[in-house]
């Protein structure tokens, strides 16, 4: 399956390159062969030379579902990702399910989006993200505990200096403010400084 994502990914670069060259895209190819695992749309946007923005809002105007382009990637079904993760013996979580549908404009579909996936066999949802708000990390956090699914965290954290990107450790998780009882299993199991600080 790593085999075939990674050919998927090379295809749908092929094919997002020549569609940046027909809107007078100059791209370095080098960056792009340079690539050891698989090429990702940050690969795409670093590889441009004559973008007038930063990355994050390259990305953004060029390479989300909203784009000009136009362009798909092949991608596997929910259903058969979730089956393989859990043959290899691993949990299957939902990486920021409300950054995607925000940017495609389709935030009402949560409930049914989520329930699809845990009807899939989903373990859990990333509840903490860099980017949420408090609404959002409390829209997240009730939703999993509701179905009494695993709950992740993670700072997306894609290289430093990265416009639209929080530094590692710098994202505010609002643990200490809606939920005192995670804050509080934190702060017994991990160095306290760092606790304190990523939730400042």
């Amino acid at each position: 399956m790593t085999d075939h994502a990674k050919q998927n990914a090379k295809d749908y670069c092929r094919k997002v390159c020549s569609a940046l060259e027909s809107h007078d895209m100059e791209i370095d190819y080098s960056i792009l062969d340079s690539v050891k695992g698989i090429i990702t749309k940050h690969d795409i946007t670093l590889s441009i030379l004559n973008k007038e923005m930063n990355n994050y809002d390259f990305h953004n105007m060029w390479l989300s579902e909203n784009s000009p382009l136009d362009v798909a990637i092949e991608k596997f079904p929910a259903k058969k990702a979730i089956r393989s993760i859990h043959r290899a013996g691993g949990k299957a979580v939902c990486a920021h399910i409300l950054r995607t549908l925000e940017q495609s404009n389709s935030m009402p579909l949560l409930p049914y989006m989520s329930e699809s996936l845990i009807r899939c066999g989903l373990d859990g949802f990333e509840v903490f993200y860099a980017n949420s708000n408090k609404q959002q990390v409390l829209t997240m956090y009730e939703l999993c505990s509701a179905q009494g699914l695993v709950m992740t965290g993670g700072s997306d954290f894609h290289g430093i200096n990265r416009t639209g990107r929080c530094q590692l450790g710098e994202y505010n998780s609002y643990t200490a403010e809606l939920f005192s009882d995670i804050s509080c299993i934190l702060c017994n199991n991990y160095n306290v400084y760092n606790i304190e600080k990523a939730i400042a």
